[in-house]
């Protein structure tokens, strides 16, 4: 009972890693607060045109999660989300949020003839960056 109690927690967490800090999919379904690219780069808003003109604007891509200035990926870039930046030399630049990478190890002790489980690990999201 409490390996299976163990069990439910470990899963719990499991499943709520990386929520808000990572995706998957190119990352078009990222809706976490990032506001800054790779660089340190503070993103400019979805809404606005200054200092860089757009036509990814909120209105133009409803379903996109284009809201204040967080890292999105409306376009579907390869490399995941991003942002136009603040800086006018810099168009726009990655956010290097991590890919969420799910999965998990269950490991089973054979005790008297049954098999429990005995432990789950996660596996954490591990940080993807370009250069």
């Amino acid at each position: 009972m409490v390996l299976l109690l163990i069990f439910l927690v470990v899963l719990l967490l499991c499943s709520a890693t990386g929520q808000g800090t990572c995706s998957n999919d190119k990352q078009q379904s990222y809706r976490g607060t990032k506001a800054t690219t790779i660089n340190g780069r503070t993103c400019q808003a979805w809404s606005s045109q200054t200092p860089h003109q757009h036509s990814l604007t909120p209105e133009n891509y409803p379903n996109s999660g284009l809201v204040a200035n967080y890292c999105r990926n409306p376009d579907k870039e390869t490399y995941g989300v991003w942002c136009y930046t603040m800086d006018t030399d810099k168009r726009w630049e990655y956010c290097g949020v991590p890919q969420c990478h799910s999965g998990m190890i269950v490991l089973f002790i054979k005790q008297e003839l049954l098999h429990y489980v005995f432990i789950m690990l996660c596996f954490p999201a591990l940080p993807f960056h370009m250069s």
